[in-house]
């Protein structure tokens, strides 16, 4: 899908305020599931590597599985719902790693 598509469907990217700043993007994360009423989100692969950008007038979802990139325009209108689950994080630092020595003293993990 073009730029110029996905400027149609759900407008240009939100501009930074530097002044009052806010998440315009999500970090990375895995698609474990995904549940549309279209058929063009049958392109999305369970388990590729995502991220939400936030438009004017929707998100956009870029997806990348095997790098073959797939964007999906997802107009405000049309969510009704959007869950993300965190998952089992472990963090096995090595001995007197600063992040070992962090834990040690009580430093949270999250």
């Amino acid at each position: 899908m073009t730029e110029q598509a996905i400027i149609k469907q759900i407008g240009k990217p939100v501009k930074i305020n530097l002044r009052q700043p806010k998440a315009i993007g999500s970090t990375g994360f895995y698609l474990k599931s995904f549940e549309a009423k279209n058929t063009e989100s049958q392109n999305l692969n369970l388990d590729s590597k995502c991220n939400f950008e936030k438009r004017t007038d929707g998100i956009l979802l870029r997806s990348n599985y095997s790098n073959k990139l797939t964007a999906l325009p997802i107009p405000k209108e049309s969510i009704i719902k959007i869950t993300l689950i965190r998952g089992k994080e472990s963090v096995n630092p090595f001995f007197l790693s600063p992040m070992w020595i962090l834990l040690k003293m009580g430093v949270s993990k999250v």
